[in-house]
């Protein structure tokens, strides 16, 4: 089943149902800048700063969740409306997101629902690479699925580009040198790379688009160690026991 199904049955069962029908839940979403999403971050490459991507943010009840989308829309209604949406388009799906993170924030079942700011993308990298030095060998093979620059960057000089393997689906990127590391189409590679790799982080935005279905499926039936990274999975990763790393969400 849909991960995003999944944890929608496991909210509602969470939930008493007087608290899904009230009125007084009331779900608002809307598109964030970039500054107001990542504040001035002192580097310009990643996606939300160029247009590729949108943080889109929910409110229940004065608690924030945010989701990464490339289909952001404004909603504002009842979480018994979003609990009903069918899920099958990205927009929804990052609607859907967005008000799950805010939801379980607001019922203290998830942290980290709001992405850093300003230095601490940067910080975040330098907490990842003493994370992943604690947890694997010099010469582990770590793959990065969904590329984060700081991370990418930080993996690069830390384990060297021979052991990184990077994959993204924008197809400006793709093909691309990045600190040594040639990045692979994530629509056609993700097999090989998943294979190829020791551990592998995996971007938490794909769960908003889908695809976060098919590589969590291949990690465990290959039996791969990794983590998703970022605000956007939080919620999910949190009911669904995904393991998640991110480090200065908020």
């Amino acid at each position: 089943m849909d991960l995003l199904k999944q944890a929608r049955e496991k909210l509602i069962h969470l939930l008493p149902q007087q608290a899904i029908r009230e009125a007084s839940i009331q779900i608002s979403a809307r598109g964030l800048t970039p500054e107001e999403a990542i504040g001035q971050p002192g580097r310009t490459d990643y996606p939300i700063m160029n247009g590729k991507e949108v943080m889109i943010e929910a409110d229940c009840a004065g608690a924030l969740g945010q989701a990464f989308t490339d289909a952001p829309a404004a909603y504002k209604g009842s979480l018994a409306e979003v609990l009903e949406m069918p899920l099958e388009k990205v927009g929804d799906r990052a609607l859907f997101v967005a008000t799950l993170n805010a939801v379980l924030r607001k019922q203290q079942l998830a942290e980290k629902t709001v992405h850093c700011k300003n230095n601490e993308p940067e910080q975040c990298s330098q907490s990842l690479m003493c994370w992943l030095k604690d947890k694997l060998d010099a010469d582990s093979k770590i793959g990065l699925i969904g590329l984060q620059p700081a991370m990418l960057e930080g993996l690069s000089k830390t384990f060297g580009p021979a052991n990184i393997l990077a994959s993204d689906l924008n197809p400006n990127t793709i093909g691309k040198d990045k600190w040594g590391v040639t990045i692979w189409d994530g629509h056609h590679a993700n097999d090989q790379l998943i294979d190829a790799a020791d551990f592998i982080l995996v971007t938490g935005s794909a769960i908003v688009n889908g695809s976060f279905n098919g590589l969590h499926r291949l990690l465990l039936e290959k039996n791969k160690a990794f983590a998703a990274f970022g605000n956007t999975i939080s919620g999910v990763a949190s009911l669904l026991s995904i393991p998640h790393v991110c480090f200065y969400g908020r």
